[in-house]
């Protein structure tokens, strides 16, 4: 298994709930954060939109 460190949005006062990569593109990722809040990139772990 490898381990991969992933620049993530910068959450003041909330945390990540879940993380899911897109089994069909490798580089598009989610978070879902403790607050209710999603974050996707397309870029990987280094651009992230608020949604």
């Amino acid at each position: 298994m490898t381990k991969t460190i992933i620049d993530t949005p910068e959450l003041k006062n909330d945390g990540i709930a879940y993380i899911a990569r897109n089994r069909q593109n490798e580089k598009e990722l989610a978070i879902y954060t403790v607050n209710g809040d999603v974050y996707v990139s397309d870029a990987g772990p280094i651009a992230w939109r608020k949604f």
